[in-house]
């Protein structure tokens, strides 16, 4: 039966979560017997991971199969993975496909079984000289991943696999790879190719590019040319891995709770890259940390963020995972903020708390935040019901691991609106006056 099986779908948790989720749940919902979909999660954080498990369950299709890693490997060693694993003759690894169309990619999937190519590009045409390849990247004018299909049939083992060094533009590495000597075709896609789908290509993926040239050219000339650029790449480099040291450490900063630091940092970052997309959001991330809200919104309107550039998903999970509405703060801020820190098995708990919470708090008055530490039950199930009925203003805070009691309270403090914050634990059962004594004292 599995032999059947004409094209494997590998997806893997390293792109933005409003395209993986998208894309995972379409794909689920194919019912084509040529398709097998191979899912690796690359230690994604609890969110992701029960978002796939409910998925994976929800979907008719039998030939879905899910590997885990528990510290990840990136996105290249991950797609040899499925690799091994995959048992199609043709192989799509898609990190983004919008209004994917089943019918559509039948018939493609029917037209490329026939045909002897190497593979085929989607929407794109790919460079003829050798440093094209480096100015199209860094232009980012390569196609990703999504727009590639490979024929493994006609592809020598020893030269199928995935750059693991890599970090963005895998497909296009291993299409430089194969260009050379294997026959390919430019063709129409299957989806809709969105604008500027294309990824920032950073300094060690320009270096991969450039030796992977330097492998496959060996004219006298043309491998000059490619060693003069390396060196200018090299020379650049000590200015080019600052800014990425830049970013990173601001990123952290700002998951760490430390907004005012990575705000410094950033802008500092910013001054050389003025218009960098990831610098940007990284910016407004922390002024809305630091409730500048006002700055924050005048640069997400005078740069035409919400349009384009800026990316909702991405700046939520610069914040651990909260929910937009936890980044601002009201107009209009409550008397009292309650935060509830849980983990493990604690949904029993959990309820019991709530119960007799809200008999002792004012529905109009009162934000629950609650901080869900990896939690390995049905609490997830259960917050979002809550937050579907909006059960005493809730807002959730999910960390992908077990932060402790203190992190996790020093995290709700910061999320609170309100000029009183009650800490409680999970199985705490608090009386009916208790918020008003508490306040009153």
């Amino acid at each position: 039966m599995k032999d059947s099986i004409q094209l494997s779908i590998l997806l893997t948790t390293h792109t933005k979560s409003e395209h993986f989720n998208a894309l995972l749940e379409k794909v689920l919902s194919f019912t084509s017997p040529m398709l097998e979909i191979i899912i690796i999660n690359d230690a994604a954080d609890v969110v992701t991971t029960q978002f796939i498990e409910r998925e994976a369950k929800k979907s008719a299709n039998s030939r879905v199969y899910i590997y885990e890693h528990s510290e990840p490997v990136g996105r290249g060693g991950s797609l040899n993975e499925a690799l091994l694993n995959a048992s199609g003759s043709l192989i799509w690894a898609p990190l983004r496909a919008d209004r994917l169309n089943e019918s559509l990619m039948v018939e493609a999937v029917r037209r490329f079984g026939g045909d002897p190519a190497a593979f085929w590009v989607l929407d794109h045409t790919l460079p003829d000289l050798p440093l094209e390849w480096i100015e199209a990247a860094e232009e980012a004018e390569l196609p990703d991943d999504s727009c590639l299909i490979w024929n493994r049939s006609a592809i020598d083992a020893e030269q199928f696999f995935f750059n693991p060094f890599m970090d963005q533009l895998h497909g296009a590495e291993l299409a430089l790879r194969l260009k050379k000597n294997k026959s390919w075709y430019s063709t129409d896609p299957f989806f809709v190719v969105a604008k500027h789908q294309a990824p920032y290509v950073s300094y060690l993926d320009i270096r991969e590019f450039l030796y992977t040239l330097l492998r496959l050219y060996n004219e006298p000339e043309e491998q000059k040319s490619i060693l003069r650029e390396i060196e200018n790449l090299e020379a650049r480099k000590s200015r080019r891995v600052t800014d990425d040291e830049y970013l990173l450490e601001s990123r952290q900063l700002l998951r760490q709770g430390d907004a005012k630091r990575s705000l410094e940092l950033i802008d500092r970052f910013l001054k050389r890259n003025p218009d960098h997309p990831e610098g940007l959001r990284i910016k407004v991330a922390a002024l809305e940390k630091l409730r500048r809200h006002v700055e924050a919104a005048e640069l997400k309107h005078n740069l035409q963020l919400q349009a384009e550039d800026f990316d909702e998903a991405e700046f939520l999970s610069l914040t651990s995972g909260m929910e937009r509405s936890e980044m601002k703060a009201e107009e209009t801020p409550f008397e009292v903020s309650v935060v509830i820190p849980t983990t493990g098995h604690g949904k029993s708990l959990l309820e019991s708390a709530l119960i007799h919470l809200e008999k002792a708090a004012d529905p109009l008055q009162t934000e629950l935040i609650i901080v869900d530490n990896a939690s390995i039950d049905d609490t997830f199930d259960y917050l979002e019901q809550l937050k579907g009925s909006n059960f005493l203003n809730i807002r959730v805070i999910t960390n992908s691991v077990n932060n402790g009691f203190a992190a996790s309270v020093n995290m709700g403090i910061e999320a609170a609106s309100s000029d009183y914050v009650l800490v409680m634990h999970n199985d705490v059962k608090v009386k009916e006056d208790t918020i008003r004594l508490l306040k009153s004292a």
